[in-house]
């Protein structure tokens, strides 16, 4: 088992056939300026979009779809 890289951090994820949400507790906080705010957010959506490509791209998923 890998080691927790977000200790404390607390994950809800919610998933259903037409959308997705995640949203994290950050029990330290985070303490960003408008650029560190800026940058999470183009890596989370980076993150959430490769997640959401490799279902798209699924075989299993295009059938369902149908």
């Amino acid at each position: 088992m890998s080691t927790c890289l977000t200790p404390g951090a607390v994950y809800h994820i919610s998933i259903s056939p037409h959308w997705a949400a995640v949203a994290v507790d950050v029990p330290a906080g985070l303490d960003l300026d408008e650029t560190g705010a800026a940058i999470l957010e183009r890596d989370l959506h980076s993150a959430v979009e490769r997640a959401l490509a490799r279902v798209a791209s699924s075989p299993d998923s295009v059938a369902s779809q149908s």
